[in-house]
């Protein structure tokens, strides 16, 4: 079996021979997908544009038969940049107690993951997830102890693809004190009565 990926003129963008392939796309689409596994899946590197499609898997078995997909034609919404992570910050943040923070963003690539860099020191836990519809989604959180020099000081999610495109979010810490409420007791002494005597005729 052969698969390749074309244009709606067919010409390749991806084929097993690389000198039937568009010259804008040689060596930068691969067949990463097992065909006998029924997966197709291309992976295009570098992406532009006008990589934009459509494209149409195309299989070709020898002596037997040929088939192009062209109920299923693929097409991709290629943006300028990438969007800027979800940056959340759990709860109240008072200094002393331990701080949750949750930074996440999607991607197509699953084998290119995005590298998530916080601009705070820290412990970081990474996941990955399948979404639908060929996404998917990497959260880092990062748990640290609040102090009051965080007070009021940026704390930045950087996600970078690729070690080329990077985009951020920041959120100002707002530290609260642990002990918010605080009672101050003074004593005051007089030396001579008559002071202390006109103080207590002031109140009452």
């Amino acid at each position: 079996m052969t698969g390749i990926w074309h244009m709606t003129n067919y010409q390749p963008i991806y084929h097993p021979d690389s000198s039937k392939v568009m010259e804008e796309f040689r060596g930068r689409a691969n067949l990463i997908g097992d065909l006998t596994g029924k997966n197709c899946s291309l992976r295009i590197k570098d992406l532009k544009k006008k990589d934009n499609g459509p494209f149409i898997f195309r299989i070709e078995i020898r002596d037997f038969n040929k088939y192009s997909y062209t109920d299923n034609m693929v097409s991709i919404d290629v943006q300028d940049s990438p969007a800027s992570p979800r940056l959340t910050v759990s709860g109240e943040v008072k200094a002393g107690d331990a701080v949750t923070a949750s930074c996440s963003v999607s991607h197509s690539c699953p084998t290119e993951l995005p590298h998530l860099i916080w601009s705070r020191s820290g412990t970081t836990t990474n996941q990955s997830e399948e979404l639908p519809n060929g996404q998917w989604r990497v959260t880092s959180s990062l748990t640290f102890t609040a102090t009051n020099s965080d007070h009021n000081q940026h704390l930045t999610c950087t996600a970078k693809y690729q070690q080329v495109t990077s985009v951020q979010s920041s959120k100002i810490l707002n530290v609260a004190c642990k002990w918010a409420n605080l009672f101050i007791f003074f004593t005051c002494f007089c030396t001579k009565p008559e002071v202390f005597h006109n103080i207590f005729q002031n109140e009452n």
